[in-house]
């Protein structure tokens, strides 16, 4: 028999940040995972290729401000509406795209 599975999940944009600075920002995006396989008589031995985040989305999962800068805060040019804007900001990026080969066996 066969296998062929298939997901997305689409997330909406959002502020990495906890205190939602819009250099911060995430746009929204869409992850999909797949996989394609076939298994032997009784599911006695299976073999599935797979992939995780199948077109390689680059997203952040959370950003912060980078530490150890001088003159961050009372720098010259920064805008009120934009705290924050001469600071350098730091992400953890989410994982990239993955895949591989699973082989199952039953004995």
């Amino acid at each position: 028999s066969g296998l062929f599975y298939i997901d997305a999940r689409t997330t909406g944009g959002y502020n990495t940040g906890s205190d939602l600075f819009p250099q911060k920002e995430q746009e929204s995006y869409t992850l999909v995972n797949a996989r394609v396989g076939v298994r032997g008589a009784n599911e006695r031995w299976a073999l599935e290729l797979w992939a995780q985040n199948l077109f390689n989305v680059n997203y952040a999962q959370v950003a912060f401000n980078s530490p150890f800068q001088a003159g961050a805060t009372s720098a010259p040019f920064v805008d009120p509406q934009f705290p924050g804007g001469r600071q350098i900001f730091s992400a953890y990026l989410a994982e990239p795209r993955t895949y591989g080969v699973t082989a199952r066996f039953k004995f």
